[in-house]
């Protein structure tokens, strides 16, 4: 005769090799993506916001065609930086502390921000001002798209990373 024993505690299903299957089950990931939501809209929310201040700047002092140069202008401003610093920025995000290297970028982001205001409550900013805070601000993210992406597979295990 083969005895039972009984536990009183229940057992725990072992949790699956690599983390669990959906990233949307992790905390970490979905503060990340709200993080991620929220700094795409700030971004877009400033980058219309100087655009249509340096249209009316622009359109005020000079012809239409000018105005529409400086507009592009705007976007090569914020472009330039970011295609000339992208790869060495990959390379610190690899090599230096990622959490810094974000706070820091999303601080001189901020001071962009700060900037764009002061410029705006002015009332009449020069547009070399408005180009140059726009080509720290494309500077600034070129900092904080390689480290901030890497910060994904830290926080969700393998089986939910793809």
């Amino acid at each position: 005769m083969t005895e039972t024993i009984e536990t009183t505690e229940p057992v725990q299903p072992t949790p699956p090799p690599g983390g669990p299957a959906s990233p949307w089950s992790i905390r970490d990931f979905r503060l990340l993506w709200l993080g991620r939501v929220a700094a795409v809209l700030g971004i877009q929310i400033q980058s219309s916001a100087l655009l249509w201040q340096v249209y009316e700047i622009a359109r005020r002092d000079h012809p239409i065609a000018e105005a529409s140069l400086y507009l592009g202008l705007v976007g090569l401003c914020q472009f330039l930086p970011l295609l000339a610093l992208t790869l060495p920025a990959g390379a610190l995000a690899d090599r230096r502390d990622r959490k810094n290297t974000v706070t820091l970028s999303v601080i001189v982001e901020a001071g962009c921000a700060v900037g764009f205001l002061l410029m705006a409550l002015h009332g009449d900013p020069p547009l070399w001002g408005l180009l140059a805070v726009a080509a720290v601000f494309g500077a600034a993210r070129a900092f904080l798209a390689p480290a901030s992406q890497a910060f994904l597979p830290m926080v969700v295990g393998r089986r939910a990373l793809p």
